[in-house]
């Protein structure tokens, strides 16, 4: 009678495979490589744009910078803002707009202005402007807040000011007591 042994079977593991390995090890290379060169360019315009720092838009106004301080506050009382906080030493003014809702999308949207004053030359000032946007939706969405490169509140903000400007420069200047 023929005797069968149980013979122990190798069973291999592919990782243990050297070829497999360097095979692996050269394709993960290759696609890190290709993410390395193509880099941010490959991501869609609209995913790099919201994660890039937005640039104040600024302006040079030839007024000393307590002029300009109190144009911008009657600037954004022409506008119908909110001045939130204001810091004339430090130059800075931040406003915000009333809630508008929109009930047909159920949404509420409130623009706030980031305002910077600093002094260059002589009796000149650099207005620096930042624009946000916050918008409170559906629940599950929530809250969202951005910065805005453009809109039309930055123009007529600016509009506002220069009249602002013209008014506060020509009323004479209050008398000390």
């Amino acid at each position: 009678m023929e005797q069968i042994f149980d013979t122990p079977t190798v069973h291999r593991c592919h990782c243990s495979d050297p070829y497999l390995t360097v095979r692996t090890l050269l394709l993960t290379s290759v696609v890190l490589a290709l993410v390395n060169l193509t880099g941010c360019e490959a991501l869609p315009t609209r995913v790099t744009e919201r994660f890039a720092t937005v640039e104040p838009q600024e302006r040079e106004i030839e007024k000393n910078k307590g002029v300009v301080f109190q144009a911008v506050g009657v600037a954004f009382k022409k506008m119908n803002f909110t001045i939130s906080r204001s810091l004339e030493a430090q130059g800075i003014v931040v406003a915000r707009s009333s809630i508008r809702s929109d009930d047909a999308f159920r949404e509420a949207r409130q623009y706030e202005f980031d305002i910077k004053l600093r002094e260059f030359g002589e009796g000149a000032t650099k207005i620096s402007v930042r624009l946000q946007e916050q918008v409170e939706g559906d629940l599950k969405a929530g809250a969202t807040s951005q910065v805005l490169r453009s809109h039309g509140l930055y123009d007529a903000f600016f509009e506002a000011l220069d009249q602002a400007l013209a008014e506060v420069t020509a009323s004479p200047a209050p008398a000390a007591n």
